[in-house]
């Protein structure tokens, strides 16, 4: 349990045991009370206010709903907000997790391993990262070699002239460039 000082300098402790509401969690509240199977919509339920009563604070008609405002996540208001079906206009964000049989769920634990080939362009060089073993041929923008070479690391940087050239990394789509 925390203990926490409110700004009247008295203390109160937020006790999180037990199945009941509580001012510091969240509920998941369905937007249809009858909760049909047709319709798994819910909201993101804060209680009220702290000096709510437990007994007002399950299914609430007034509270606090997660909603966007300005590109923000926020609360409505918890003295303005009341709960409808549509929660009366008040914006709050509406979620739903709709399970469709036979899709599969992603639980597996492997480690995916990184295969892409990344260049990054720098000044005078040019850096070759994930290529190992493959040919990487360089050019300018004439269509001039600058560099050709089999790279033996996972990590290589090459020295090339500035400019736009162009990287050519053996089984990937050629890069365009900029050196400094």
């Amino acid at each position: 349990m925390k203990e926490n000082k409110l700004t009247s300098g008295s203390y109160y402790i937020i006790d999180l045991t037990g199945d009941n509401h509580k001012f510091a969690t969240w509920s998941m509240r369905y937007v249809d009370p009858n909760h049909t199977l047709t319709n798994n919509d819910f909201l993101m339920e804060s209680m009220g206010s702290s000096d709510q009563k437990l007994e007002d604070a399950i299914a609430p008609t007034m509270g606090a709903w997660l909603k966007m405002n300005n590109g923000c996540l926020v609360l409505s208001d918890r003295g303005e907000s009341e709960f409808t079906y549509e929660t009366a206009g008040d914006d709050a964000l509406i979620f739903n997790v709709e399970y469709v049989e036979g899709n599969e769920l992603a639980t597996d634990d492997e480690v995916i391993a990184e295969t892409s080939v990344v260049v990054i362009a720098g000044q005078g060089s040019v850096t070759v990262k994930n290529a190992a073993g493959k040919k990487v041929s360089i050019s300018n923008i004439l269509g001039q070699t600058v560099a050709n070479t089999v790279v033996t690391s996972d990590n290589v940087t090459i020295a090339v002239p500035a400019g736009v050239v162009v990287v050519s990394v053996e089984g990937e789509a050629a890069v365009k460039a900029i050196v400094k």
